[in-house]
């Protein structure tokens, strides 16, 4: 059973209450895009991607992914929810074998935004983050997280600038701290091909991944970016086994972007 309610065109809250595999019922709350010709209007972005880690032989693929949906806007700023997701995927037996995640990670935000002049804006967020491994006995991690963010654009993955920057700080409920940096310079020409680099860092109390690339950009409808770096992450849950060589952290794939 559940209840929904809309929230903007084609975006609703649901509360759902169901039981699987004879385990205790549990509820459930999220964000939902309703049925309808075409995609809500209120879906502003669409990413999803993959990389090879081509010299680590525990992971070998991580699949990324994930959208925003402007859900209110007045000459006052906007509110706007992203939901962003990260599978490692683990190594099977051969070249054809089967390949399972070692685990799912996401991130939850609502934040309110305010724009200024020149591009700027400026917003508070709140973001829940959960780390979930998979097929193994080992409980799931989660932290809430709260703090301001500061950007030269609205969106850092368009390449709308040659220099393009977003900093973010709080407070981490469980972890003591919460920071982000995302840094990117490129060409910006629109209609035509770009290329660029980009670093990442986000970090609490308990974990930090960081990550730097270059990458190429072209098409139109949908932007396709491949891209070459390194990545280091490590997990919440049940600790990280993860890349200690710097050749593991290697990274080669591509990316594909969508803006309605």
């Amino acid at each position: 059973m559940g209840l929904s309610l809309a929230v903007g065109q084609g975006v609703e809250i649901f509360i759902r209450s169901a039981r699987y595999y004879g385990l205790p019922a549990e509820t459930f709350i999220g964000l939902r895009l309703s049925e309808g010709n075409g995609p809500p209007k209120s879906l502003e972005s669409f990413h999803l991607g993959a990389g090879v880690y081509p010299f680590y032989n525990s992971h070998k693929l991580l699949v990324e992914g994930g959208l925003r949906l402007e859900i209110a806007k007045n000459e006052n700023g906007r509110l706007l929810a992203d939901l962003d997701f990260d599978t490692p995927i683990l190594t099977g037996n051969g070249f054809f074998a089967q390949f399972w995640p070692d685990r799912m990670i996401y991130r939850v935000r609502a934040q309110y935004e305010k724009s200024f002049s020149g591009g700027w804006s400026a917003a508070w967020y709140a973001r829940y983050d959960v780390d979930m491994p998979t097929d193994k006995a080992i409980g799931f991690l989660a932290s809430l997280s709260t703090g301001i963010a500061v950007r030269n654009q609205p969106d850092f993955e368009r390449l709308d600038r040659p220099l393009r920057f977003e900093v973010a700080g709080g407070v981490d409920f469980k972890y003591d701290y919460d920071f982000g940096l995302k840094l990117g310079i490129n060409t910006a020409n629109p209609g035509a091909a770009n290329a660029g680099a980009e670093f990442r860092w986000q970090a609490n109390g308990l974990r930090q991944a960081a990550e730097f690339k270059i990458f190429a950009d072209f098409g139109r409808e949908i932007a396709i970016r491949p891209f070459a770096g390194v990545k280091k992450i490590s997990y919440a849950a049940g600790g990280t086994p993860g890349p200690s060589r710097f050749a593991e952290r290697i990274t080669v794939g591509v990316g594909l972007y969508k803006w309605f």
